[in-house]
């Protein structure tokens, strides 16, 4: 979510794949049709890498739903490259069209028999940017927590279209079942996983969902999909710092697929028409993309945008389009999902109120600090950030608003020098923006879900409150962060060293024992969710008395994750108090009412 702000763990989104590589493996009758893919072992772990699950997006497949892949019977397919990531804004020219691959990992010696839990991870990075082999998300410490805390799992990952390629809107595009295909991507790879996953060794009665930031926006999605009414090819959901997403029903993504249309020429047709898409269609993919970045919207207006060349039907002199600020537009969160009447078949709100949704486990949460890195640095108010991010409030609301969230609940940081890091403006900004966006709107999806859950599954609510990364923002002056957001993806996996590689890009990373102590128990918490749908065992290496969520207790059942009050927030424990003060009821339950939702747009 919200790339225009320091989101430090993607800077660590290197290749994983030059790692030592040793002899293949295959796995055979995939599909039933004596399909075969040879995968190679990679470390300790079998890997099968750059599975194609749909054609190419190129061509006269770009802005369609995505089309299955089916490989010719009694065939070996090579599975030991990876692909590129599809057209995105932060890759350079290392991108593709033919970029709807998957990937599967899974233990050494694993038979096709094991019938092993199996996870499925959704990247994020705000709908435009990510792909499924960053080096953050690399699986090998979860697996390897899992094998020895005896619930050895296998896990997943796929691309899926990003920014203007994955999340284009118009009735055109509507009325021809393409509207949000970055989705559509995600949903087909899912069934995919899921009708083909015994030939690998995995339970299709078992797959567990997991993405943080707009990876957690399409996890809920994918919940939420078809208002529950088709199959749902997983049983438990993990949503990491988000849940739908407030600004899905407003006019952003319009407005930033206008600025392109203007400034590529497109717009001489009609902003609905088939025209308009079939000029977009005609632009050669990276050209696109160079629209795409040259009229995003930006932390200041001071300068104009340069136009760029393109090619075919929209081959006249580009365009400047207006500037948008991005504190007006969302935060810069514009490529959203939108109500298309099939795959979101009503607001997410409403699909939530409703019970309209698969029922499924979940798991969901936020960081303490999520909100630091989005809502600060821009020397205004609380009040004028509330202006800016949530337009659509009045006057009496925005008094309101400030009333919960006091500036006397606030407390400014400073650098060792003595120079302001942050305001108590900048903190009260912060907090109100992770309330909006990563805590209540999630909150108000899981009670939602909770009201329609069969006995067996539960919710369970996070806050996660440790993080390796302040050495390095201190290094960078951007002290009193805290725990931002993105924190919690090295535990999850438990591939802290990763954030010590050289070309990391961060720098004086400072990984202790708890560090690495938590990483185990969070990652087992993962995989025990995925296993038996628990996330806390007494004798496994999970983090420990963490029960199901309570909607009408004050802090909501949140189990801390880390830091010195880490645990159970229940009557008498050291993690009650350090979230009582976060007011989260009496928050969200303002934030939760109807009329604020709409307000919200989501």
């Amino acid at each position: 979510m919200f790339v225009n702000a320091l989101l430090v763990q993607l800077a660590l989104a290197s290749c994983v794949f030059a790692r030592q590589i040793r002899q293949q493996v295959i796995v055979d009758n995939v599909f039933g049709r004596g399909v075969a893919y040879q995968g190679r072992y990679l470390d300790n772990l079998e890997a099968f890498l750059g599975i194609r699950y749909a054609q190419t997006t190129g061509g006269s497949n770009r802005f369609k739903a995505p089309i299955p892949f089916q490989p010719e019977s009694n065939t070996v397919n090579d599975a030991v490259d990876p692909g590129y990531p599809c057209l995105q804004n932060d890759n350079g020219t290392r991108i593709s069209s033919d970029c709807l691959k998957l990937n599967i990992w899974r233990p050494q010696g694993t038979t096709a028999d094991a019938k092993l839990p199996v996870m499925v991870w959704i990247y994020g990075g705000g709908f435009v940017a990510g792909d499924k082999d960053s080096s953050f998300a690399f699986p090998g410490g979860l697996i390897n927590d899992s094998i020895a805390n005896g619930q050895p799992i296998i896990h997943a990952s796929m691309n899926y279209r990003l920014g203007i390629f994955g999340f284009a809107q118009s009735r055109y595009l509507k009325h021809t079942g393409n509207e949000n295909i970055g989705l559509r991507d995600q949903r087909l790879a899912l069934e995919w996983i899921h009708d083909n996953i015994a030939a690998f060794g995995g339970d299709p009665d078992r797959i567990a969902i997991h993405g943080q930031s707009s990876g957690a926006v399409a996890v809920a999605m994918q919940v939420l999909a078809y208002g529950g009414s088709k199959p749902t090819p997983f049983r438990a959901a993990i949503c990491q710092s988000q849940g739908p997403e407030p600004g899905t029903t407003g006019n952003y993504t319009r407005n930033a697929q206008a600025a392109i249309l203007a400034y590529t020429g497109c717009d001489r047709f009609e902003y609905e028409s088939k025209e308009a898409i079939d000029c977009l269609r005609n632009i050669y993919g990276l050209d696109l993309r160079d629209a795409q970045n040259a009229t995003a919207c930006q932390d200041t207006c001071e300068e104009t945008t340069s136009g760029a060349g393109s090619e075919g039907n929209a081959s006249s002199a580009p365009k400047t389009p207006p500037c948008r600020v991005c504190l007006d537009g969302n935060l810069g969160d514009e490529w959203l999902p939108v109500v298309d009447g099939d795959f979101v078949p009503d607001a997410p709100s409403q699909l939530i109120a409703q019970g309209r949704m698969a029922d499924v486990a979940l798991i969901l949460g936020w960081t303490a600090q999520d909100g630091v890195p989005f809502a600060t640095g821009n020397n205004i108010t609380a009040q004028e950030f509330i202006g800016h991010y949530l337009p659509a409030l009045e006057p009496p609301t925005v008094g309101k608003v400030l009333e919960l969230y006091p500036a006397t609940d606030f407390q400014a940081s400073y650098r060792p020098n003595g120079t302001l890091s942050l305001s108590v403006e900048d903190y009260r900004a912060a907090q109100i923006m992770r309330d909006v966006a990563f805590t209540c709107s999630a909150v108000n999806f899981a009670q939602g879900l909770s009201k329609i859950q069969s006995p067996d599954n539960h919710v369970y609510l996070y806050e996660f409150n440790q993080t390796i990364l302040t050495p390095s923002l201190e290094n960078h002056g951007r002290f009193g962060w805290g725990v931002i957001h993105g924190s919690d993806i090295a535990y999850v996996f438990d591939n802290l060293d990763m954030y010590l590689k050289p070309d990391s890009r961060l720098k004086k990373v400072n990984i202790t024992e708890m560090d690495r102590s938590l990483a185990h128990r969070v990652s087992g918490s993962w995989a025990s969710f995925a296993t038996s749908l628990e996330p806390s065992i007494e004798d496994k290496r999970t983090l420990q008395g963490w029960m199901p969520a309570q909607f009408d207790g004050e802090n909501l059942g949140t189990y801390v994750i880390g830091g010195s009050n880490s645990g159970s927030t229940g009557e008498g424990s050291p993690a009650r108090e350090s979230v009582l003060k976060e007011r989260l009821l009496e928050r969200c339950k303002f934030w939760n009412q109807d009329e604020m939702i709409v307000q919200m747009q989501y």
